[in-house]
Order: C-alpha cells, then structure tokens, then sequence
C-alpha cells in the first residue's frame, strides 16, 4: 500500500473513532475516560482520540 493511501485509512480510522467515542459519551452520559475504557482504546490511539476531543 502506498504511504499516502495508508496516511489516509489511519486518519480516516481515527476520525471514525473519535465519533464512536463522542456518540458513546453523549447517549450513556459516560465521561471521555470511561468511554475509551468501555471501547478497550489504549496507548498511542487513545492519546491521539483525545487530543483530537479537546479541538
């Protein structure tokens, strides 16, 4: 896969989990840490999801 196709699914892939996320949040009530909890984010990805959640 070409290094630009693949830039583009990560980013595609985070922006789709950074929705999964904030819909998560908004129809339970849960906070931003429980949220990524519940759905088993950790690591880089996690760092990245919320980082993107404080834009």
């Amino acid at each position: 896969m070409s290094e630009a196709v693949e830039k583009y699914a990560k980013e595609y892939a985070l922006k789709q989990h950074v929705k999964i996320v904030k819909n998560l949040m908004e129809t339970t009530g849960f906070t931003q840490e429980k949220a990524l909890d519940a759905l088993g984010i950790q690591g880089k990805e996690r760092e990245l999801i919320i980082e993107q959640l404080l834009q």
